[in-house]
């Protein structure tokens, strides 16, 4: 169709007013045509029978009224598959372990059993003598707890009995982080017995006191650490403790949007084990000391399941966005392919070259 604006124009006067009219006029006519053309246009292309889904032999695999209808329902399966599929994995997801640095002050006291034993009969005994008969001595060595008036733990002292002469003992202390030095667990044994005046570390004047060492829970049950000290005249030792905190959380429930539940208390567990071993000193007499302290940091470990329901809706809902698009451009790309298969099957005289409607030569 040719545009009316082609028509011919007169040069003056009253031939100016005609002439705008008739131009117009034409342009209305022009596009009214042309928006008729293209509304048939349109609903050709609604029309699945123009895409070539066809067999060999030109006939039609399969046909729907609306391709959008198809689009609708293949998005409509996919989407109820693919949250399926994600709520499934949800359910399923294994628990996961998370580890950071806590400070001790958040650890509660945890208990120690100390066994003491001596090397010799009434070595470990202060001044020991038997001269004459029976046995006496001086001092025995003794387990001090001392802690702050801020500190869960509570400070005592515990006197090792003197009428046993290898001065075994079994006791449970607490242990907690103090940032003091004086502060722990300190054992100390206020001078050893040499049998008959020897030099010590000669032959058979090697007395020493044997402190195990066993963390345990409060039904008396060990968790972990265990570790055997020799305290040897005039040593001074350390024992830092290093604690292994567990956090089990995949019990909680989940919750959804605003309404999360009241979190649930953790299931805790504690390990404790021995971090580091120091030679502090050495004393002028035969006095000795062993200090048990904890360190500053313990080694956390938190246990539970990763994703909430609401991460699980929003990757629905991405996946549903980018579905949409990938349908979206496939729709595109089909129209197109309409459009070129249409301008390819359009013959010159109004018939069509190719499928079941192609004229017969």
């Amino acid at each position: 169709m040719s545009d009316p604006d082609a028509a011919p124009e007169k040069a003056t006067g009253h031939g100016r007013t005609q002439h705008t009219k008739v131009i117009t006029t034409g342009r209305v006519k022009w596009l009214s045509t042309q928006i008729k053309t293209e509304s048939k246009l349109l609903q050709d292309d609604t029309r699945w029978g123009d895409v070539a889904f066809n067999t060999w032999s030109g006939a039609p695999l399969f046909q729907l009224s609306c391709p959008h209808s198809g689009f609708l329902v293949a998005l409509v399966l996919l989407v109820i598959t693919y949250t399926v599929w994600a709520f499934v994995q949800y359910g399923m997801r294994p628990p996961t372990e998370n580890f950071s640095m806590m400070p001790m002050t958040s650890v509660p006291p945890q208990l120690v059993e100390v066994t003491t034993e001596c090397s010799e009969p009434w070595a470990c005994h202060t001044n020991a003598t038997n001269v004459p008969p029976p046995w006496r001595w001086g001092g025995t060595p003794t387990i001090t707890v001392r802690y702050g008036p801020s500190s869960p733990c509570s400070s005592t002292t515990i006197s090792l009995p003197g009428a046993s002469n290898r001065l075994v003992l079994q006791t449970l202390v607490p242990l907690c982080f103090s940032e003091n030095g004086d502060e722990g667990v300190l054992i100390d044994i206020p001078a050893f017995s040499l049998a008959n005046g020897c030099t010590y570390g000669a032959t058979g004047c090697k007395p020493f006191l044997r402190v195990r060492l066993k963390a345990v829970d409060d039904s008396g049950a060990a968790t972990g650490m265990q570790a055997t000290i020799d305290i040897e005249p005039s040593q001074r030792k350390a024992v830092f403790v290093g604690v292994v905190a567990r956090e089990d959380r995949t019990h909680e429930a989940d919750g959804f949007l605003m309404f999360a539940p009241e979190p649930g208390a953790a299931v805790m567990s504690y390990k404790q084990y021995v971090a580091d071993l120091f030679y502090e000193g050495k004393n002028p007499e035969t006095s000795s000391r062993l200090t048990l302290r904890m360190r500053q940091f313990a080694e956390s470990f938190v246990i539970q399941r990763t994703g909430t329901l609401d991460s699980v809706l929003g990757e629905i809902g991405g996946f549903e966005g980018l579905l949409l698009m990938l349908i979206g451009v496939f729709s595109a790309l089909v129209h197109v392919l309409t459009r070129l298969r249409r301008m390819f099957c359009a013959g010159s005289d109004g018939g069509r070259k190719c499928g079941p409607d192609a004229a017969v030569a």
